[in-house]
């Protein structure tokens, strides 16, 4: 009896021992901190700790300056003193946007690849066949995207002065020649505007200037077939043949549901339900600040969530603008537009990032049959993608640059202006950076414009 005690002493001793040893293993993996908590800084590993990535492509060009070989890129000195003396200049781009793709639906993760925070939440009950209720949805808003390309000069016909070779291209080979291979550019965005610098009239006397410009009215099937939906009619040769070839001009538009803007008439377009307000101010003219803050205001009051203003302003053959066109490019903004767009210098100027909006300040030339043979056939799309959340514009800005040449052939114009590829790219690319250099904006390898998180005023 008494060995049968102590044989049972024994064994409560070794039992308790081995509640003891399991109790503290228990405890060690359950210790805050023993793993890694999401939802503590100090235990997740930052990103410059991780393994490297490939390469990202949007990473930002390494050289601002544009190549020495290239005639066109070889720039005159810049004007110092109407460049911005206190504004940061943008560095580097961050190696990697957010990634913004929309999340797939069905995505769950299986029990084989998931991590603990996922399975527990998938252990919970799921809500997702519960209807959303009025004011859930009201929260959650509406987002809508809008994609707005825009190109420089566009002059459809001649002054026949000097030539007729815009004519004999159409003659020959049609209407849908002129913008065959930025088509697909154009057709893929939601609202494409262009400079129209000339007249579609019949008109024939001639305003007293050195150039004239006028086409047939069926060259609007050139605007047509190439996608364009808005024109700018506020320029220095929208009246070449007198107030009555703005008005045949004006009245082809409409007939070919073309919106156009000038000074008060300003075109409103909708699209995915989200209204966008196109005005067009000539700046060579008389203009004023009232009319400009008018204008938008009245487009603000008519609900218009994008304003973009195209200015017709600068001076011919000069890569950087003047102290006017910045002030008013600023003031539009402070007044309430969402995109300004320059033309007239015929070259392509710097594109300026100012309280998180866009300037650029010269579109160039590109369906331009008002010269045979440019010297400097650079040019370029600028395209934007605005969302807008409930009517609001939001503060994303996703903007790039699709180089161009205004002509397919290198030694002349033939009116058919094409993407570029390869180093004709790069070399536009550098020269744009040049451009803009002290404008708060850099432009990656594939047109990606970037700019310093800055509010200027």
């Amino acid at each position: 009896m008494r060995n049968s005690k102590n044989l049972l002493l024994v064994l409560l001793l070794i039992l308790s021992l081995c509640l003891d040893i399991s109790m503290t293993a228990y405890a060690d993996e359950t210790l805050p901190g023993s793993q890694p908590d999401e939802n503590n800084p100090a235990d997740i590993i930052p990103a410059d700790k991780l393994p490297a990535d490939e390469p990202y492509e949007d990473a930002a060009p390494k050289d601002n300056v544009p190549a020495k070989d290239s005639p066109a890129d070889e720039l005159p000195a810049q004007d110092t003193n109407d460049q911005p003396s206190n504004e940061p200049e943008y560095n580097t781009p961050p190696a990697a946007e957010e990634d913004t793709s929309p999340i797939e639906e069905n995505t769950s993760p299986t029990e084989e690849n998931a991590s603990p925070t996922e399975m527990s939440e998938k252990a919970l009950p799921q809500k997702a066949d519960e209807p959303i209720s009025e004011e859930e949805d009201a929260a959650q808003g509406t987002t809508s995207s809008i994609t707005i390309s825009a190109a420089g000069d566009c002059t459809l016909g001649v002054d026949s002065r000097y030539s007729h070779n815009f004519n004999k291209y159409y003659k020959k080979k049609g209407s849908g020649y002129f913008f065959k291979k930025v088509r697909s550019v154009f057709s893929q965005d939601d609202i494409t505007i262009v400079n129209f610098e000339g007249t579609l009239t019949t008109a024939k006397k001639r305003a007293k200037k050195p150039f004239t410009f006028k086409g047939p009215k069926k060259y609007a099937s050139i605007l047509k077939k190439g996608s364009v939906e808005v024109v700018n009619l506020a320029n220095n040769h929208s009246k070449d043949y007198g107030k009555t070839s703005l008005a045949d001009t004006q009245k082809t538009m409409k007939k070919n549901n073309i919106g156009y803007c000038i000074h008060s008439a300003i075109s409103y377009q909708t699209v995915n339900g989200v209204k966008t307000a196109f005005l067009g101010f000539n700046a060579l003219e008389r203009i004023t600040r009232k009319q400009i803050k008018q204008s938008i205001s009245q487009a603000q009051k008519n609900n218009a969530a994008i304003i973009i203003v195209s200015f017709h302003w600068g001076v011919e053959r000069k890569y950087y603008p003047n102290a006017k066109q910045k002030s008013l490019g600023h003031y539009a903004i402070d007044c309430g537009a969402s995109l300004v767009l320059g033309h007239h210098p015929h070259v392509l100027q710097g594109i300026e990032q100012y309280k998180g909006r866009y300037i650029v300040y010269s579109l160039g030339n590109f369906c331009f049959g008002g010269n045979s043979n440019p010297s400097d056939k650079d040019t370029m799309i600028f395209q934007q993608t605005f969302s807008v959340k409930d009517g609001e514009l939001q503060p994303e800005n996703h903007a790039k640059i699709i180089p161009c040449s205004l002509s397919s052939h290198k030694k002349t114009n033939d009116f058919q202006p094409r993407p570029l590829s390869g180093n004709e790219k790069k070399k536009l690319i550098k020269k744009m950076n040049k451009l803009s250099k002290k404008f708060n904006v850099s432009i990656a390898s594939n047109g990606k414009i970037w700019y310093a998180k800055h509010v200027t005023g």
